[in-house]
């Protein structure tokens, strides 16, 4: 087999599992990346809000920004997971292998 027929076929394949996990733990991170950059400088956006409530007082409002913000991420946590039991369907899971679910 030729170099690329490997790669193609045998270390890509094998590779996906862990590139959907980076994924994964990296669309996370950059939420909170935008966040603490709109926490610094911007006039617009959710950590701008909660800044501007948190000036306020406004603990009410601080608390349904961050409800919002911890759906957003349960949401692409959930996307990124769909997508790749998808995509990478032979390489089981290790919550799968522990419970069976």
């Amino acid at each position: 087999a030729s170099k690329w027929q490997v790669f193609r076929m045998v270390r890509f394949p094998n590779a996906l599992p862990y590139v959907f996990a980076g994924l994964d733990i990296g669309i996370v991170l950059a939420v909170i990346g935008a966040l603490v950059g709109e926490f610094v400088g911007s006039q617009a956006g959710l950590g701008y809000l909660i800044m501007q409530r948190n000036a306020s007082l406004d603990i009410p409002g601080v608390f349904a920004i961050l409800i919002v913000l911890s759906l957003m991420g349960v949401v692409l946590h959930a996307v990124m997971k769909l997508l790749a039991r998808k995509l990478v369907f032979w390489a089981a899971s290790s919550s799968r292998d522990l419970t069976g679910v």
